[in-house]
């Protein structure tokens, strides 16, 4: 029984390096992350190094190491074994692999709450909604003072559209540990109740349609639905198909909308786990409706697809997808693109949300130039093939390269050049 009170704080620790982070941007979905901690392996006489070394060779996991390791018929370090693979799995973006080990894991250690807090977290990367609540409810359970337990439940009765419950696991875990970026999360599902308490729902097919009870009619959810299963069909061409869980819609006033997301006044709508997307008529669907909706569905694409993606290649990729390209841009926006110092497309990695309306233009466009350069001198297979480059886990320079063949530095050396003809042949006819 000691043993297994010592590996309860070994997982524990192991677990404390997968940290989950809210990305404030229009795809504002939850990631991992992972640092090195100090293990406390001398505790019950693990080399943990060691056992690293034998079950990972040459970049890979050696199942036959961990088999060897289970027939020893050490039932700790066999957990212990799966759960350092389904980490190291996790850190290269194979999350499926990582499932596979972690469920491993739990087989030899059903009761330890670091490996069901982990499994519920893999679940929630992964899409496995549905899933990750028993298991995120087991971690609490076993260990009812862990903070991150609490965290990653409410995270799991979120994405199952169970706020009240994510609300009271939120506070519980704020109560144990202060967490700034939660206190964010709680205000805003707090402000979701609020404003959505009274709201419907809808599905069909591959969406779930959330809307105010009475504010839009029966004709424009028809037609929403039948634009959404079009556009989806026109996007999965393009980049290809998730085929994952459903894509939920939820429909506001413009009031509504700024009241729940606090989004700047500039954004049209927004993506953070389903698509946010403001409404001004609610009889039929306006052209700027459609074009929203494509947009915000194209960065769940984006996100299923390359989990981990630069923003500008997330913002210019949708809009291309709308679809959009550098002479369909109004004057003034040329004007900027054409006038302005830009920023590297390195310093557009990060997100544009909380940028002026002014630099917020000229990041978008210069995006969407970056992704039109590639378009048109790769097509839309070599988007594709950066995304899904990125969905393997490779960094934006490889996946560029995989695609391309060349990296970041020679992209924006090709794009600075594409930028400045543009802009001559401007001035040329000024």
């Amino acid at each position: 029984m000691q043993r297994w009170v010592l590996i309860l704080g070994l997982i524990a620790a192991i677990f404390f390096g997968l940290r989950w982070k809210q990305k404030k941007t229009e795809l504002a979905r939850l990631s991992q992350t992972t640092q090195s901690v100090e293990l406390p392996a001398p505790a019950i006489g693990i080399d943990i190094d060691a056992l690293q070394r034998d079950i990972v060779k040459d970049g890979e996991v050696d199942d036959r190491a961990l088999d060897k390791i289970s027939g020893d018929g050490d039932a700790i370090r066999t957990a212990v074994a799966n759960y350092i693979a389904a980490r190291f799995e996790y850190e290269h973006k194979r999350p499926e692999l990582s499932l596979r080990y972690v469920e491993r894991a739990e087989l030899f250690g059903p009761r330890q709450s670091g490996i069901r807090l982990l499994h519920a977290a893999l679940l929630l990367e992964s899409n496995h909604y549905p899933e990750s609540i028993a298991q995120g409810e087991q971690a609490v359970r076993l260990d009812p003072k862990s903070s991150e337990a609490a965290r990653i439940l409410g995270w799991a009765y979120y994405y199952n559209q169970q706020l009240p419950s994510a609300i009271e696991q939120w506070q519980h875990s704020l109560a144990l540990h202060p967490n700034d970026k939660l206190q964010e999360q709680l205000e805003k599902a707090q402000r979701e109740v609020k404003v959505e308490g009274g709201f419907l729902e809808t599905h069909e097919g591959r969406f779930v349609l959330r809307y105010d009870n009475g504010t839009i009619s029966d004709p424009l959810k028809a037609e929403l639905f039948n634009t959404l299963e079009s556009q989806y069909d026109d996007i999965a061409q393009d980049l290809g198909d998730p085929n994952h869980t459903p894509v939920t819609i939820t429909l506001y006033t413009r009031e509504q909308f700024l009241e729940v997301t606090h989004a700047p006044e500039w954004a049209g709508a927004l993506n953070d786990g389903q698509l946010r997307i403001p409404i001004t008529d609610t009889t039929t669907l306006s052209r700027q409706m459609r074009i929203s909706l494509r947009h915000e569905l194209t960065h769940w694409f984006v996100h299923e697809i390359a989990h981990e993606c630069p923003v500008w290649l997330n913002e210019g990729v949708a809009q291309m997808e709308e679809p959009r390209t550098l002479s369909s841009l109004s004057p003034q926006v040329r004007k900027l693109l054409e006038t302005s110092t830009l920023p590297t497309l390195t310093e557009l990695e990060k997100p544009f949300i909380d940028m002026p309306a002014d630099q917020a233009q000229v990041a978008y466009a210069e995006s969407l130039a970056a992704v039109e350069y590639l378009r048109i001198n790769y097509g839309k297979e070599g988007v594709r093939r950066i995304l899904e480059a990125l969905g393997e886990g490779k960094p934006i320079n490889d996946a560029l390269n995989s695609a391309t063949g060349f990296g970041y530095s020679e992209l924006q050396q090709n794009f600075d050049t594409v930028l400045r003809n543009q802009r001559a042949a401007v001035a040329g006819h000024e």
